[in-house]
């Protein structure tokens, strides 16, 4: 059945045709509610009503929901109405890779470009169990700017619920699907397939695309998958002399008939193919990489697993330059590490060949190691738990003891002192984020003071302040000058490379959406630092101390992981870190007994369960996307849908509004209909935005942050659009904003705003007077306020002790405590926060989450 112009299919008004194929016709539509135009996929009428199509359909709109990649089509929303079933994806302008290969063959360099991005979007999906199986130049699509995405998974099967044995209706052993001429040896034979068959696919695409020919065409299908099974197609080079042998090796390395035989990781392929896309830098002088020196087979077996070392080994290979080095001077990366977990920071000693560092591995407390580039061992210090701060050349330390982080990115301890290999530490001050040596036994320091981060140079004297904070600040080594990170928004690690001078401070590059960790040069001359943008991964990259103007770094090195440069020795030995960050999310509905895993895309975490504790508001945190992504999911497991933009903050009491505030400054505060309706700002005016809660009754807004500097709520009926401002002066006093957010909660009779502050004191205020706030109760360092009971007389209190938790609910009249339950994290590896938990008002419902980062340490030789 075909839709004409006008037809509605939910907030959806059909406004013209896009395309047809075997499994649906395709739309273009009109979202009513957020402005846009979409595109919309509906499945025909006679498969709607077959079963097997139809679960086919559905997967496929689950697995593009799932994977949140810049170079994968995005999916928006999904829905049935009468016979109809429908998915709404992005609308893509430009054409089919099949469309561009038709007209002839690409100019290698452009091959290559889309290659990589292809590459990238398979790798996505293989790392969440995915594999696409139907990869071909049709099923690509390129945008007019060059800007690639991979469409049509409708094939596409999730190897975890293969292995549990969930797979497709009608999909059995023998069963051949795909397109042929792209099909895989063992995917045309029938057999099981996995991520390999998609490499196999990718080098039939890259092959058309720089011969303009396909690898396996022949004059029937019978014909074609018999040259798949038995014949390799005609070297490249000899086709076209313009082709690099190195292109042609990789692209006979992907069409291999033995899948043990063909890249085994597309973000290794990825690599590869970008290290041949980039500008030659001469071939390699001797890039080596050094592990265990016990075990060998021990170290190809991490190679293998560690997508770095496979880039880098996959770059030897090729004969290609991965960082080249000015001098010629060969390139040698040394793991030191082998845990899993998270590394926070590290110093190298004065000899060259130890180094200190702090990591929480397998999910324990953060602690200090030493570790030697002889032997690649790592042994815990025996010091309280804590992090290395600054290690200077005479072996005195700063260390961070009882480290502990608010956010991802904001942490905070007890500043101490000590000797390398000693096991005393001398306490300094409390409340410490970060602190290094100037000369003259002199400190300077970090800490947050009245809901400001302030660097002290030296303790005492104030340099530099912001409400947003300050990070891994960096004493210059002829000790005249401090650089540090600048990070405008609390709690979240985009901002800024700034330098003290003594004198003043300016801003040595632009925002970056990320930024983080920073070291002198040896020789003072530049600063090493981690930066990343909406468009690209982590890269170290280096800045001129003395420049004026902001500017972009020079990129020292680059690779498909994120690397953070924490410290540059007197012979320029680098030590890093390659970390894979993202996720975690698990909760249960009411009456389930176990958490559930409700990991979505590589990095959600939870914003909101609904009072009646049926659905719940997830952040989706897309490294490309600066504002974040605000999703509605069903506490039943379904598929999120996407609302809108921005920090997810909570669903209106009648389920129809979500209401987000925008990460980027200045910060927004928005409302999406989660059905028909068009979204909506609200006027805040000079008020700056940290929580946003709905009050129970009307559609009414209560925003909490900051006027003029000074803690403050605004109330907004947004039907009236009247404006109540609420003083909030008591929590000046009480290191206002120390946590990310405030937690903040409304009573469900609507008669109370409450806020718990820094110091553990939940305050109530009336907001039917302008009475001092009521003190509600007084929470332990490690409790929060996570909202209130039905009937008024409790509250909801969540201790976290490390990777467990107790919640209780605690009377507001007398004090007393009713424990309701325990969680357990099932894996808390590499977790960076006290994670975030939301209850339904019974408590029967609840989510929790936080980020995840898995990080390696290596030493670095030969970057220039």
């Amino acid at each position: 059945m075909s839709l004409n112009p006008g037809t509605r299919l939910g907030a959806y008004e059909i406004t013209g045709v896009l395309g047809a194929g075997g499994m649906g016709e395709v739309y273009r539509a009109r979202d009513a509610r957020l402005g846009r135009d979409v595109a919309i996929k509906v499945l025909p009428e006679v498969l709607a009503t077959d079963p097997a199509a139809l679960a086919r359909f559905e997967r496929e709109m689950q697995t593009l929901a799932a994977l949140s990649h810049p170079h994968i089509v995005s999916i928006f929303d999904v829905g049935k109405q009468h016979q109809i079933a429908y998915a709404v994806t992005e609308l893509l302008h430009g054409e089919t890779l099949g469309d561009i290969t038709a007209r002839g063959p690409l100019p290698v360099r452009k091959a290559l470009d889309y290659g990589v991005q292809i590459a990238r979007a398979l790798g996505a999906a293989h790392e969440r169990g995915i594999v696409h199986r139907d990869l071909k130049p049709g099923n690509v699509f390129v945008a007019g700017d060059g800007h690639v995405k991979v469409l049509d998974f409708g094939l596409a099967r999730n190897t975890a619920a293969a292995d549990a044995g969930l797979t497709m209706t009608g999909t059995r052993p023998g069963m051949v699907m795909g397109t042929v001429g792209y099909m895989a040896p063992e995917q045309a034979r029938g057999l099981a397939v996995d991520h390999r068959a998609d490499i196999f696919a990718f080098g039939c695409v890259m092959y058309e695309m720089v011969s303009g020919r396909r690898a396996f065409e022949r004059d029937s299908a019978a014909d074609t998958l018999s040259a798949i099974l038995k014949e390799d197609p005609p070297p490249l080079s000899g086709i076209a002399a313009s082709v690099p042998p190195a292109v042609d090796r990789v692209v006979q390395r992907c069409l291999e008939k033995n899948p043990e035989e063909r890249f085994q990781s597309a973000r290794d392929l990825a690599f590869a193919l970008d290290a041949l896309s980039a500008p030659s830098g001469g071939p390699l002088n001797g890039t080596s990489i050094s592990g265990p020196a016990t075990s060998r087979r021990r170290l190809r077996t991490i190679a293998a697993a560690i997508g770095i070392l496979a880039a880098v080994a996959g770059a030897f290979v090729l004969g290609r330059a991965l960082a080249p080095a000015k001098n010629g001077q060969a390139t040698t990366i040394t793991r030191l590490t082998f845990d899993r977990g998270l590394i926070r920071d590290a110093r190298f000693a004065s000899d060259g060949e130890t180094v200190v560092y702090g990591a929480a591995w397998n999910g324990a407390p953060l602690k200090m190691f030493v570790a030697r580039l002889d032997t690649r061992e790592s042994k815990p210090l025996d010091l309280p738990d804590g992090d290395i701060l600054a290690l200077s050349r005479t072996g005195d330390m700063l260390m961070s003891l009882a480290r502990r982080y608010s956010s991802s990115w904001t942490p905070e301890g007890t500043l101490a002192r000590g000797r390398l290999f000693s096991s005393s530490a001398r306490e300094v001050l409390e409340h410490v984020r970060y602190a290094d040596f100037m000369p003259g036994d002199r400190l300077a320091i970090v800490r947050r003071v009245n809901g400001r981060d302030r660097l002290e140079a030296p303790q005492g004297s104030v340099a530099f302040e912001t409400a947003g904070y300050i990070s891994h600040i960096r004493v210059s080594p002829d000790g005249q000058r401090i650089a540090f990170l600048e990070h405008p928004l609390f709690g979240d690690n985009r901002g800024y490379l700034v330098i003290y001078d003594g004198k003043r401070t300016h801003r040595l590059t632009p925002e970056y959406a990320g930024i983080e960790a920073l070291a002198w040069s040896s020789d003072g001359r530049e600063i090493w630092y981690s930066g990343a943008t909406t468009e690209t991964h982590w890269q170290i990259k280096a800045v001129d101390p003395d420049a004026q103007a902001e500017r972009d770094g020079r990129t020292v090195w680059y690779v498909p992981r994120d690397l953070l440069v924490l410290d540059i020795d007197s012979h320029g030995h680098i030590l890093l870190t390659a970390s894979e960050a993202g996720g975690a999310l698990a909760g249960a509905a009411a009456g389930e007994t176990r958490d559930r895993d409700l990991n979505w895309g590589s990095w959600t975490l939870p914003g909101y369960v609904s009072r009646d504790g049926r659905t719940m508001l997830l952040s989706s945190l897309d490294e490309f996307e600066p504002d974040y992504k605000v999703l509605m999911r069903s506490m039943d497991g379904a598929a999120p849908v996407q609302v809108g933009r921005g920090r997810a903050q909570e669903l209106s009491p009648d389920g129809k509004w979500a209401l987000a505030i925008t990460p980027s400054e200045p910060h927004r505060v928005l409302l999406f209909p989660t059905g028909p309706g068009e979204s909506r700002e609200l006027d805040v005016r000079d008020f700056d935005p940290n929580v946003a809660t709905f009050m129970p009754r009307g559609l009414t807004v209560a925003v909490v942050g900051r006027r003029n500097g000074s803690p403050a709520a605004l109330v907004i009926d947004v039907s009236s659009g009247k404006r109540t401002p609420l003083d909030l002066a008591a929590l000046q006093g009480r290191a206002f904003s120390l946590r990310r957010y405030m937690p903040t909660h409304a009573s469900p009779d609507g008669s109370l705003l409450a806020v718990q502050a820094d110091d553990g004191k939940v305050l109530a205020w009336s907001l039917a007077d302008a009475r001092a706030p009521r003190e509600l109760a007084a929470l332990g360092e490690n409790e929060t306020f996570v909202g209130w009971s039905a009937d008024r007389a409790r509250i909801y209190v969540a201790a976290w002790n490390g990777p467990k938790a107790r919640i209780d609910a605690l009377d507001v009249t007398n004090g007393r405590r009713i424990p309701i339950r325990e969680i357990t994290v099932a894996d808390p590896a590499g977790m960076m926060m006290v994670p975030d938990l939301f209850l339904s008002a019974d408590a029967g419902s609840y989510i929790y989450g936080f980020s995840r980062m898995l990080s390696t340490l290596y030493v670095v030789t030969g970057l220039k």
